[in-house]
């Protein structure tokens, strides 16, 4: 309490000195041994730290910051209401699965994770352990009841306390590697003990209104189990909406919409709803109206202890797809159903060979897979199937295990995949095996069923090559290079998945096209990233739709008008960070942070927009540096001699310059890193580079990379990593340059 004080009244002292107006977040750091404090930043309009506060404060702070703006005084804009503040908010930070686990937190201040999670309780060590729970990451090389001074200061350094947790607390107020403050190290030892169990259920927390003036909406946290009776004996069909998982950046705006439209779906329908979420950055936290919104992880626990207070006729855990699953097999027998899809159907499309026997009868190609759990039978598998394929880790269940991240890996040879199966991700677990096509066109599509039809509003084509993670591949609306045969293919064959499953609602399928052949790679029954574009782009409430679907409306009632407005290209926005390894390559694992969408009648004037909305403003004249792989070089021809017609100046490194000069694409040789100076690198420095196309491979082609794009990022060049990414580029800019000709 005291040290709250003292920073209370620090920024109480700061703020009324000040001529601010509107919104201000203070940074202020307290020195544990003194309680010295020392402000150190300020930041004026939205920011993070203002979400978490209106949400856990349940005070509607930018609403209130826009009529300050206004002109309004604070008594005007905000009368003194009575909230309650009988609970204690805490947010923790989600590391990357992607991110390297040698890094340290003191190492730098890049930012280094990809999202956060919230929990509510009565005091710090309830929160605490609840927000641990939400996270839903295990925890990391640190034995139940350790001291908490073994806890490590690296990112995953508060899964590692939830172990520690486990046991005898009073341990934790000893000084520790993590560095974690004094005060919130006694303050754990204090409330843990009355605290839930790790798994964070304890009663759930839920938001009601609060009593205040109308124009200005307020609400308050509360226990489910004293609250409850509150929401009003049921009178309808009662659905629980889990509205996404802990917030991973990039991801929280499709899933916030499909929450969205679905809970006014189940409305309209006459479903009592109720929401389970734990992102603070979530538009469902922030938003008003009256529907109850519960606090917690996206957990069977969970759901049964809100079952146990508001009886649930159903779930609807399609928001968040990586807990779908889970939670549909672990609640298969409470007598909770999943809308729309049956265990039944469930069952099989999380097993990997049940699906493999099921595509095989229906006649979709599909890549060669084997299940393994040892080394051996690994290296075995691999020579039938044959390389590169992708292997993950298995549950028991057929699922991924829970490692906090996309744990899929890419195995280029026999010693690549004996390493990676002595990982720590692939111990004591089975895993799966999977034939990687290389060098295809991947496509996604999202379907609309009743069990007896089905439609595909748009299909969805990766400009990338199939292997780059969807969330980090570039995307266009309508397909541009994929013949409508194969669209039609694509549609057929999630009719018959759809009509083999009784599916009743979404199925959204991931495509490869290679050789003239369509292949299906996955199929989902969850809410899609695509689909929100979908949705965007061609003016279809897709998620809407298909939870009425889900209720047993009929399709044919439902028929879908698509309207087409020219093209749409998606593109990841990536971290902007010094350490350039952590955003070098494309690969399985995603890296991306964000997205931005740019639209035009033309697919080449698209991308270009797209390109200018994420940052890397595509040069209309220049100079293009190229380095690519030997497998990528035949790709890269038509890029490059589009870049020559166009008067670019071609600079590539010697092997490259080489293949273009061959094939009477005029290039000049620039040396790569270690050959001697100048090198490439000396190139960007100079700003002799405008553009920059470079697909590593190797760990030296690694090193080389991470240089280029440290370089790139420095001054601000636009970076290429494919070669599809390199014609589409060109397409953009030969788009741009007519566009500026005509005027």
């Amino acid at each position: 309490p005291q040290v709250y004080a003292t920073l209370s009244q620090t920024s109480f002292d700061f703020l009324e000195r000040s001529d601010l107006k509107g919104v201000a977040s203070l940074t202020l750091a307290v020195d544990s041994a003194t309680a010295q404090v020392v402000l150190t930043d300020l930041a004026v309009g939205n920011s993070r730290n203002i979400a978490f506060a209106a949400v856990s404060g349940g005070r509607p702070l930018f609403e209130l910051a826009t009529r300050l703006a206004l002109g309004a005084s604070l008594s005007e804009a905000y009368p003194e209401v009575a909230v309650s503040d009988d609970v204690v908010t805490v947010r923790l930070p989600i590391a990357s699965g992607a991110s390297r686990p040698d890094i340290r937190r003191s190492e730098g201040l890049n930012r280094l994770t990809q999202g956060d999670a919230m929990g509510i309780g009565p005091s710090f060590g309830d929160a605490f352990l609840r927000t641990l729970a939400a996270t839903e990451l295990p925890g990391e090389d640190v034995a139940p009841g350790s001291p908490m001074g073994s806890v490590r200061d690296g990112l995953h350094r508060y899964q590692e306390m939830r172990s520690t947790m486990q046991g005898d607390v009073s341990q934790s107020a000893e000084s520790n590697a993590a560095a974690i403050a004094p005060w919130v190290m006694a303050a754990l030892s204090e409330d843990a003990a009355q605290a839930p169990s790790p798994s964070g259920v304890g009663d759930p927390f839920v938001r009601l209104s609060a009593s205040g003036p109308q124009t200005v909406p307020e609400y308050r946290w509360g226990r489910l189990s004293t609250t409850a009776k509150a929401l009003g004996p049921k009178s309808k069909q009662r659905i629980l909406v889990i509205a996404g998982r802990p917030n991973a950046i990039g991801q929280s705006r499709e899933m916030d919409q499909a929450a969205a439209q679905s809970i006014t779906a189940l409305r309209d329908s006459g479903c009592e709803v109720m929401v389970l979420a734990c992102d603070p950055l979530s538009a469902m936290l922030h938003a008003g109206g009256d529907t109850p919104i519960c606090l917690g992880a996206a957990t069977a626990a969970t759901v049964l202890a809100i079952h146990q207070q508001w009886p649930l006729d159903g779930l609807m855990a399609h928001c968040a797809p990586g807990a779908f699953y889970g939670l549909a097999s672990e609640l298969a027998t409470t007598g909770i159903a999943i809308l729309g899809t049956s265990s039944r159907a469930i069952a099989l499309l999380t097993s990997p060979m049940a699906l493999h026997e099921r595509l095989t009868k229906l006649g979709i190609p599909h890549p060669r897979c084997a299940m393994v759990s040892d080394v051996d039978a690994a290296l075995e598998q691999a020579d039938t199937i044959g390389y590169p394929l992708l292997i993950r880790p298995l549950t028991p269940s057929g699922g991924e295990p829970n490692l906090g991240g996309d744990s899929t890996s890419l195995i280029m040879n026999a010693e690549m995949l004996t390493a990676t199966l002595q990982s720590k991700a692939f111990t004591d677990t089975s895993c799966l095996m999977e034939e990687f096509i290389e060098f295809a066109i991947e496509v996604t599509a999202d379907a609309l069923c009743d069990g007896n039809d089905t439609t595909m509003p748009q299909a969805v084509e990766h400009i990338e090559l199939a292997g780059v993670h969807p969330g980090d591949s570039a995307w266009v609306i309508p397909p541009y290079s994929t013949p409508l045969r194969h669209v039609d293919t694509i549609a057929e064959y999630l009719h018959r998945i759809a009509l083999e499953f009784d599916l009743k609602g979404f199925l959204s399928g991931r495509f490869a096209l290679y050789n003239d052949t369509v292949y299906l790679l996955s199929a989902d029954v969850a809410f899609s990233r695509t689909a929100a574009m979908v949705s965007d782009a061609c003016a279809v409430p897709i998620f809407a739709t298909a939870t009425r679907l889900m209720l047993g409306e009929s399709l044919s009632a439902k028929r879908l008008p698509v309207t087409r407005r020219g093209f749409y290209v998606r593109e990841a926005v990536f971290p902007v960070s010094t350490d350039a390894k952590l955003a070098s390559r494309l690969g399985p694992v995603m890296q991306s942070t964000g997205e931005v969408i740019g639209r035009a009648d033309s697919f080449g004037l698209a991308y270009y927009n797209a390109q200018k909305a994420a940052g890397d403003r595509l040069p209309t004249e220049g100079c293009v540096l190229i380095t690519v792989t030997d497998a990528d070089k035949p790709s890269i021809i038509e890029p490059a001699r589009l870049y020559r017609e166009m008067g670019f100046r071609l600079l590539a490194t010697r092997g490259t310059a080489g293949f273009l000069d061959s094939n009477g694409i005029a290039t000049e040789t620039v040396r790569k890193l270690g050959m001697g100076r100048p090198d490439l690198v000396d190139a960007i420095k100079t700003r002799q580079v405008d553009l920059i196309i470079n697909t590593p491979s190797g760990h030296q082609g690694q090193m080389d990379d991470s240089y280029i794009r440290k370089a790139a990022i420095d001054y601000k060049i636009p970076y290429v990593s494919t070669p599809a990414g390199a014609l589409a580029a060109a397409k953009g800019i030969a788009a741009r340059r007519r566009q500026q000709e005509r005027g």
